[in-house]
């Protein structure tokens, strides 16, 4: 017999699943591009050698998947850059492409709301400002 309770908890743990496997992913994929901008091995001390670590910052990143929050991004003491996301942005351009075709199309705010809810995984401003009605 199928269960709609029991198929919503299955998504939302595979949904949270997904997000873990992309933030490990990130995650990886950050260090190794930090290594290679070092060109060294860390606490390898060479000629080569362009800069050291200095820690990490934490961001938070939009993706089809939802937000992944606190990613940590690695910091180098001379100011190295990821490639993969620009400093500044915090969604991932498949979703900034997917709100300007929903504008191009003529898609209602509330049909946006509804949307990327859904792509995102997260409930939008509108629906946090809606106080829920009251018992009284």
């Amino acid at each position: 017999m199928f269960d709609a309770n029991r198929q919503v908890t299955f998504q939302e743990v595979l949904q949270e699943r997904l997000r873990l496997a992309i933030q490990c992913t990130w995650v990886v994929l950050l260090e190794e591009e930090v290594e290679a901008f070092w060109n060294a091995a860390p606490y390898q001390r060479t000629p080569e050698r362009r800069d050291y670590r200095n820690g990490v910052y934490l961001r938070n990143l939009g993706t089809t998947q939802g937000v992944i929050e606190d990613l940590p991004v690695p910091r180098t003491r001379n100011g190295f850059h990821t490639q993969f996301f620009k400093r500044y942005r915090r969604r991932m351009a498949e979703l900034d492409e997917t709100i300007c075709r929903m504008f191009v199309g003529g898609v209602s705010t509330k049909g946006m709301d509804a949307v990327m809810e859904a792509l995102t995984a997260s409930v939008s401003a509108r629906q946090r400002s809606i106080p829920a009605p009251s018992n009284a």
